[in-house]
């Protein structure tokens, strides 16, 4: 994680914190409480890990928005655009007088 260092990781490691394939979820669940009974950690350290995760969490939705965009404008320019033709088509009626 940015920002946290690896003696810290261990720690959570030891903790049984990165034991699930959620490693950040795993600890961005636990409360505050909790990650202050990890030996050795301070209430600066638990914030210091919490903003950490909180950066990994934002940055992870921006780039599954900017990928979910990416798909859907493409495919979204393939679909046609109503007209008369497609109105008429489907069985809508059409006043021509419009």
């Amino acid at each position: 994680m940015a920002g946290v260092g690896a003696a810290d990781i261990t720690k959570l490691k030891a903790n049984g914190y990165y034991t699930s394939a959620d490693t950040i979820e795993s600890v961005h669940a636990a409360t505050r409480k909790t990650l202050l009974k990890v030996k050795g950690f301070s209430e600066v350290k638990v914030e210091k890990i919490k903003e950490a995760i909180a950066k990994l969490q934002e940055e992870s939705m921006q780039d599954l928005d900017r990928k979910q965009a990416a798909g859907f404008y493409p495919r979204r320019a393939s679909v046609p655009e109503p007209g008369v033709g497609l109105l008429a088509a489907n069985g809508v009626p059409v006043d021509s007088r419009a």
